[in-house]
C-alpha cells in the first residue's frame, strides 16, 4: 500500500509557493488627465483621506482597489476648485462655516462656483493652468 501512495503522490503537480512581491509601475502619462495619487502630490494633500472626501464630494470617487484611477481634465478642474474653496475656510474660526465641500457643491450645479471664487479673489482658470503646465514640467523633466 506504501508504494501506491508514492506513486500517486509522485503524479500531483507540486505545490508553488506564492511570494509577495511589490511591483512599481510608472504613472501613466496620459492627455486624457493624471492619476489620484499625482494630483495628490500636485495640490499638497498629505492624506489619501483628504482626496478621497473631495473625490466623494463631487461623484469621481472608484471603489475598486484595482481600477486605475485616472481623472479627467474637467475632473482636475473641479477637484482643484473644491480644494480651493475649502482652503479659503481655513481661516474661519469663528460663526458659521460658509466654505464646506456641500456648499461648494451646490455653487457648482448651479454653475456659480467660479464665479463665486472670483468673488474671493481666485482666478480658477488660472490656477487650473499653473497646475496643468506644472504637471507636464514635472513629467517631461522627471518622473512622479
Amino acid at each position: 500500500m506504501s508504494t501506491s501512495r508514492q506513486q500517486t503522490s509522485q503524479n500531483l503537480p507540486t505545490p508553488r509557493r506564492y511570494i509577495r512581491q511589490t511591483v512599481s509601475l510608472p504613472v501613466p502619462r496620459t492627455e486624457a488627465g493624471i492619476n489620484v495619487l499625482t494630483l495628490r502630490k500636485l495640490l499638497g494633500i498629505n492624506t489619501r483621506d483628504t482626496i478621497n472626501a473631495h473625490l466623494k464630494a463631487l461623484g469621481y470617487f472608484r471603489y475598486s482597489r484595482y481600477e486605475e484611477k485616472i481623472l479627467s481634465w474637467s475632473q482636475v478642474k473641479d477637484v482643484l476648485g473644491l480644494h480651493l474653496w475649502l482652503r479659503l475656510g481655513i481661516s474661519q474660526h469663528l460663526g458659521e462655516r460658509t466654505h464646506t465641500r456641500k456648499t461648494y457643491i451646490a455653487l457648482k450645479d448651479a454653475g456659480l462656483a467660479e464665479q463665486a471664487l472670483l468673488l474671493e479673489g481666485i482666478d480658477l482658470e488660472k490656477q487650473f493652468q499653473e497646475l496643468k503646465n506644472e504637471y507636464q514640467q514635472r513629467t517631461s523633466t522627471s518622473k512622479f
